[in-house]
């Protein structure tokens, strides 16, 4: 079936009215269609600024989508390229540049080519670097909606966020 409607920065479908916006950065946003071993995980993290794939002479196994952030919204595997929308920018980052938003109205659309209906979807990975926290939950990497089967648009669900405590929550919701 065709995909649903993904953003990087923006948490929209909460309740009418209730679009919540990243204020902060995010860098290297990968999307897995496995979970990560505890020693991969490790590897990312002390890559630090060298960064997870710079480069790689194979993306790593598994990976779906990787944007880097590098002045543009490229998706590096080529599968799912965003758009800025409105005050996203680019700014210094962990590895390189990162994408940087104000909360207000900036986030990156990559459209309707990642589909929450595809089940494979196991891990995500990013650099997150919040400039402050909100006593609400902030989107952060991924909001993945809908999907359709057949002509049928579905209600599904993929996220992650960061609690106003600071912990994150991985979110997902499937009709089925």
């Amino acid at each position: 079936g065709a995909g649903g409607i993904a953003y990087l920065g923006k948490n929209v479908f909460i309740a009418p009215g209730d679009t919540r916006l990243l204020n902060g950065y995010l860098d290297e946003i990968a999307l897995y269609n496995r979970a990560l071993t505890a020693p991969e995980i490790a590897a990312i993290y002390n890559a630090g600024s060298a960064g997870m794939c710079r480069p790689c002479a194979a993306p790593p196994a598994g990976i779906i989508s990787l944007w880097k952030g590098e002045g543009d919204a490229a998706d590096s595997l080529g599968a799912n390229n965003g758009t800025l929308m409105n005050s996203a920018a680019f700014a210094a980052g962990k590895v390189g540049q990162a994408f940087s938003f104000n909360g207000l109205n900036g986030y990156v659309d990559i459209g309707s080519t990642l589909s929450a209906r595809n089940k494979s979807l196991r891990t995500i990975a990013a650099w997150i670097k919040l400039n402050s926290l909100s006593s609400k939950n902030e989107p952060i990497v991924v909001e993945i909606i809908g999907g359709q089967s057949g002509a049928v648009d579905l209600p599904i669900r993929l996220q992650l966020v960061v609690r106003a405590d600071g912990s994150l929550c991985m979110n997902g919701r499937d009709s089925d």
